[in-house]
């Protein structure tokens, strides 16, 4: 590579800059920062502990999203979530979750906090469904699922004060959980 030739002002410039501002470039070299004046750069995203993030490891074959539990600063700055494996994960394998994520995945944590699967309603669940005309407290009246024409799924729920007790179906994702079925003191269940 050839040597750049520059004014004596363009030079006394450069000598500045590189006995001013070298020691504020840390570890990065002139090259590097050259690199990326020219070319753009991209800022590493600095993780801190709690932060949601989402685990993109070629190891894992679905998509997780959890939080930071730990950071190892000392030895490979490596990272562990708060998931049941108890890994510790490269920060190559993680990036920041998006607020769809980090919403998903308190869903998730929410159903299976009560042995669930996301938005599963059982029998006598009481779930709120908001909208003008139909709104109101309803109760699941079957574990059984349906389908509308979009692929969506369907809930049974009814209440005895509204519209004359019918059986209507709402969307599942519209539906808010009141009581869970296991939680309700109202309803007498057998032992085995």
């Amino acid at each position: 590579m050839e040597k750049v030739i520059l004014t004596k002002k363009q030079a006394d410039a450069v000598e500045y800059f590189k006995k001013e501002h070298q020691e504020n470039l840390g570890d990065m070299s002139l090259r590097s920062f050259y690199d990326a004046l020219r070319c753009g750069y991209e800022v590493e995203p600095e993780f801190e502990i709690g932060q949601w993030i989402v685990l993109t490891s070629p190891f894992t074959s679905a998509k997780i999203t959890a939080r930071i539990l730990d950071i190892d600063v000392g030895g490979d700055n490596r990272i562990r979530l708060d998931r049941d494996d108890h890994c510790w994960w490269d920060k190559e394998d993680i990036r920041p979750a998006t607020p769809s994520e980090i919403a998903e995945e308190k869903e998730r944590r929410f159903f299976a906090g009560h042995g669930r699967g996301v938005l599963e309603f059982k029998t006598n669940d009481i779930v709120s469904y908001d909208c003008n005309s139909w709104g109101g407290i309803y109760i699941v009246s079957s574990d059984n699922y349906s389908k509308d024409a979009f692929g969506n799924r369907l809930v049974k729920v009814f209440n005895k004060y509204m519209h004359s007790g019918k059986t209507l179906s709402f969307r599942a994702d519209e539906l808010k959980v009141i009581c869970f079925a296991e939680e309700r003191l109202d309803v007498k269940t057998i032992e085995k």
